[in-house]
């Protein structure tokens, strides 16, 4: 749900329009300075430095947080697949 859409007269629709409109027009304004962006700040070169230089406990920390949301999901896939796996090793040993 759009929280703009309260804001925008013509609710949700209206927001929609709304956002349609101003990518249409903002896009085509911001596209030429990302190269410019990116090649500046070069952040890419600069993450990979340090997140290399970090000891792994540190780094750990770093990545936890992203994957936690999925944690019970990544579990349980990983359950399934190894189940799988087990299962189909049975055939060949």
């Amino acid at each position: 749900r759009s929280e703009a859409g309260p804001l925008v007269l013509g609710g949700e629709e209206g927001s929609r329009r709304l956002a349609r409109a101003l990518r249409r027009r903002l896009v085509p304004v911001t596209e030429p300075s990302w190269g410019y962006l990116h090649e500046t700040l070069s952040l890419e070169p600069e993450l990979a430095k340090a997140m290399k230089t970090l000891p792994s406990v540190k780094f750990e920390k770093v990545l936890h947080p992203i994957f936690q949301e999925d944690e019970l999901t990544l579990i349980m896939v990983g359950a399934v697949l190894g189940g799988i796996a087990g299962w189909g090793q049975t055939f060949f040993y």
